[in-house]
């Protein structure tokens, strides 16, 4: 079977944040937020700025996004891995390309060991510490997908599926972007990327049968 190469996000890809983040916030400052209600990535710190008056408050909620802590306590997109599997029979070699910062190194690679153990630590692609004021999130993605000639992508960060769909244009590479709902409402300069949005895992696996 032929090897084909295929990029993919962790957050909101792999991995369900809203659960835990959220969580940690009500916790934290006796809320009863909704995950259901996220609509976009600043949504946490909106909700305990409008909850405390404090700039400063909704910036230390934010954080929760990026505490290695939090992070381990995800579980799986529904259907994830179910589909990964069903990706490796059809010869798809999974990378996983995170923006994650660099202190979430360790717990990641244990989570992916535990939730996705045929990903090895060599194919998961990282921004190394002191790069992450250098190297933008979507830029990782935009490398990793180079790096490893990648014919599948998939992603829910449409800065992340825009730097990339414009810089591998004809390429071949099927892309996925999995609706969130901080991708909901796209930007007009943004809203070719509509012809990406993908409704679930069983929508990635029926885009790639029928390429």
């Amino acid at each position: 079977m032929q090897i084909k190469e295929w990029v993919t996000d962790v957050d909101g890809v792999w991995a369900d944040l809203k659960e835990p983040v959220v969580a940690a916030v009500n916790q934290e400052w006796g809320t009863n937020l909704d995950p259901r209600d996220i609509n976009s990535w600043m949504w946490v710190r909106e909700q305990i700025y409008e909850q405390t008056g404090s700039a400063e408050e909704g910036e230390r909620a934010t954080q929760f996004w990026f505490d290695p802590d939090v992070l381990f306590l995800a579980k799986p997109v529904e259907g994830a891995v179910e589909a990964a599997l069903g990706l490796m029979e059809k010869g798809y070699r999974p990378w996983a390309a995170t923006s994650r910062l660099p202190n979430a190194r360790e717990s990641t690679i244990e989570w992916l060991r535990i939730y996705f153990p045929f990903v090895p630590t060599e194919r998961v692609y990282m921004r190394d510490p002191g790069l992450e004021l250098i190297v933008s999130s979507s830029e990782i993605k935009l490398a990793a997908v180079g790096m490893v000639g990648a014919e599948l992508y998939t992603e829910d960060d449409q800065l992340a599926v825009d730097n990339v769909a414009r810089g591998w244009p004809d390429s071949g590479l099927v892309i996925a972007m999995m609706s969130r709902g901080w991708n909901m409402h796209l930007p007009p300069e943004l809203e070719y990327l509509e012809q990406y949005r993908t409704n679930g895992w069983n929508e990635v696996l029926a885009r790639v049968g029928a390429k």
